[in-house]
């Protein structure tokens, strides 16, 4: 929680952008250092920061003294021009980030808290990794992405700086010529186990973490009882997962790529440009080349990422075959599309690749007059599906979840979703076809 305190216009403005970040806030009407200790002691909150608003010369003169008696064990934020005055009454060691009330105050007040909250969550999850013995045991998604794996990568370094054994775990395949080419060119290494496994390795963990998805069973190997200890990820969900007992789930963030490598920085853990290479790629692909889902920490990121990268390594990841079955799968699907009022939709038929759905989604994004793409192909007895849309009338994550939760999973962002019905759901084939598009465009067309 976050205390406002000082003028009245600021104060009202930095609780509007609060809310929309869903952070918790109390005002303090009146700037009595007394309130604000009062507060802070008996309050059962942990309280983030106070931010002080004195940006007229007369309000901050008035209050100088006051500043002194504030509970020196919370960080203070003062918005004020006149860093003079406060070097001449040598306050400076109180305060402990100094803004100038300029053009965009607001949002510079916000990107400091935001700072504190990334401060305060490494501390958070430090504090857990080392209280607890035993071997850390990460999971990743099945047929992991960039993303996943290069989160894994820094969440292991992050454990190797702290003398900690880890391991990094996931089910399936990794099947699309993308991935293969960055794990092969990353030489990370990850154990690819299967359902029988899995029970034998939670129960020799002393820490389980789930990174880049929340939700054990939702397309990952771990069994649905499971309860992680730390869960890092990006993408929205509405279940009542079980959070344990440190959950990050940022999906005003575009990439867990970039969540790590603040993790990192906060943590002065040295970024290799190998490392560097396979987080910035991660954020490129998860963000569809720093396009969609992209916030200011994930451009932030990328231009410290940039900066360390391995340009060569990059252009090795950027350009990877394409096998023939992908090929053949694509084929399929282009001729199999049916287009109507902007929404187009491809099956693909039976896949050899998972990840060949959203790469085929893709390139049929690219198609003249598409404003939303669906493609599903079918693998082991499950209908895969991907989409795409550039329509701002609509949440494609949203409609994918209005479309398909009643018989599968499905779900994802404003711009890119995927999901999963078992095939059994339907009597053949042609009507799963004919099915899946229906609801799609039911959905997605009426908006």
């Amino acid at each position: 929680m976050y205390i406002l305190a000082g003028e009245e216009e600021l104060k009202s403005q930095l609780e509007r952008l609060l809310k929309k970040r869903d952070l918790r806030f109390k005002t303090i009407d009146d700037f009595e250092p007394s309130k604000i200790n009062n507060f802070i002691e008996n309050s059962n909150i942990t309280i983030n920061g106070i931010v002080l608003l004195f940006s007229k010369s007369m309000d901050l003169k008035k209050n100088l003294n006051k500043i002194n008696l504030i509970n020196k064990d919370v960080p203070i934020i003062l918005v004020s021009d006149l860093k003079k005055e406060l070097d001449k009454e040598k306050i400076d060691e109180k305060i402990d980030i100094f803004i100038e009330p300029k053009k965009s105050v607001e949002e510079s007040i916000l990107k400091e808290i935001e700072n504190l909250e990334f401060k305060k969550n490494t501390h958070k999850l430090i504090d857990i990794i080392t209280d607890e013995e035993g071997k850390v045991s990460i999971f990743i998604h099945n047929n992991p992405d960039p993303d996943a794996i290069a989160s894994a990568m820094a969440f292991e370094k992050i454990c190797e700086s702290m003398g900690l054994e880890s391991t990094t775990y996931y089910g399936g395949l990794i099947g699309h010529p993308e991935n293969e080419v960055f794990l092969e060119n990353t030489g990370f290494k990850m154990k690819n186990i299967e359902e029988d496994e899995v029970d034998e390795i939670i129960n020799n963990s002393g820490i389980i973490v789930f990174l880049d998805f929340a939700e054990a069973s939702i397309n990952n190997i771990v069994p649905e009882e499971v309860l992680p200890d730390i869960i890092i990820d990006h993408h929205y969900t509405n279940r009542n997962i079980n959070k344990g007992q440190y959950s990050e789930i940022r999906t005003d963030i575009g990439a867990t790529s970039t969540i790590l490598t603040r993790h990192l920085q906060n943590l002065n853990v040295k970024i290799d440009p190998l490392l560097a290479s396979a987080l910035l790629y991660g954020i490129k692909v998860d963000t569809n080349d720093y396009t969609k889902n992209i916030s200011t920490s994930d451009f932030k990121v990328i231009s410290y990422l940039t900066a360390l990268a391995d340009k060569e390594l990059l252009d090795i990841f950027e350009s990877p075959p394409m096998k023939s079955e992908t090929l053949s799968a694509l084929g399929r699907a282009i001729n199999n599309r049916d287009f109507d009022s902007g929404v187009l939709t491809a099956f693909a038929g039976f896949i050899t690749y998972k990840d060949d759905i959203p790469q085929i989604a893709e390139i049929l994004m690219s198609e003249r007059d598409v404003m939303s793409v669906l493609v599903f192909g079918i693998l082991e007895e499950k209908i895969h599906m991907s989409a795409r849309s550039k329509d701002l009338k609509i949440n494609i994550g949203k409609k994918m979840k209005e479309s398909f939760s009643d018989i599968g999973s499905a779900g994802g962002h404003r711009h890119s979703a995927g999901g999963e019905v078992p095939l059994d759901a339907f009597e053949s084939k042609e009507k799963a076809k004919i099915d899946i598009t229906r609801r799609f465009k039911e959905e997605v067309i009426k908006r």
